[in-house]
């Protein structure tokens, strides 16, 4: 049904409807405005996320380190730590993605690539999150 006011069947679209009669019971002796103003208020309650807490892109993190620890496999085989990290970074500043990629070494960079966060410029960062897949001998 619609409303004469449109922002009235903007805010109703929004408003799951078994709870529209306990809505429309509170707001009986408001105000338009005031109406509105509650309505409205409700619609952001309903349509906010409930994200509590947590590391929004672990999953992403998670990928990159992987990505870093398998090219410090490759490139880190007799090398020490430190070494292979400045390697790592290097390597990660000039990888240009290509369509298809299927040397393994250039595979673990488009996975670093492809996560979307930055690769750690730190070479003690990165150094600590590589340093469980090199073994320096």
């Amino acid at each position: 049904m619609k409303h004469p006011d449109p922002l009235l069947d903007d805010l109703a679209a929004g408003v799951p409807w078994e709870h529209t009669r306990a809505l429309l019971q509170a707001i009986a002796g408001v105000d338009r405005d005031e109406a509105i103003a509650a309505l409205g208020a409700v619609l952001r309650a309903l349509s906010r996320p409930t994200r509590r807490g947590g590391d929004p892109f672990a999953k992403q993190r998670r990928d990159l380190h992987e990505g870093l620890r398998a090219m410090a496999s490759l490139l880190g085989q007799g090398k020490p730590v430190a070494e292979t990290a400045r390697e790592v970074i290097d390597r990660c500043n000039r990888y240009q993605p290509l369509p298809v990629e299927t040397d393994p070494l250039r595979r673990a960079m488009q996975k670093v690539h492809n996560t979307g966060l930055p690769v750690p410029k730190s070479q003690r960062q990165l150094t600590r999150i590589i340093s469980s897949a090199v073994s320096s001998d």
